[in-house]
């Protein structure tokens, strides 16, 4: 099968984000996942098909995303699944902890 188009989906290492990519992989799109972890995100890739491309970079951290993504090329589509959760009672937050999910919704934002 010649794979069509090309959907990123950042957080397509477990979940709804891998639900997505084995998805659009079915659907004959080339995806390329991304996870914090490299070697996990090709294994996944691997994992749904020959021809899938698996990247690690973490968005919060704020480093390495830029040249992964240009190393990768264009895409026509891009899935924002990438979340983390703070859970914890309003006397006992942490501000740094709640930064992280910030930071994430502002990749999205800026790109």
């Amino acid at each position: 099968m010649t794979l069509q188009k090309r959907a990123l989906i950042v957080g397509g290492t477990s979940g709804i984000g891998l639900a997505v990519a084995r998805r659009l992989a079915a659907e004959g799109r080339q995806v390329v996942i991304t996870g914090r972890d490299a070697v996990r995100a090709q294994m996944v890739a691997d994992q749904i098909g020959e021809g899938h491309v698996g990247l690690g970079f973490d968005l919060a951290e704020g480093q390495g995303e830029d040249e992964a993504l240009a190393e990768a090329g264009a895409f026509d589509h891009v899935v924002l699944a990438a979340v983390e959760r703070v859970r914890s009672a309003v006397a006992a937050h942490d501000i740094v902890a709640a930064q992280r999910p910030i930071a994430l919704g502002w990749w999205a934002i800026r790109r």
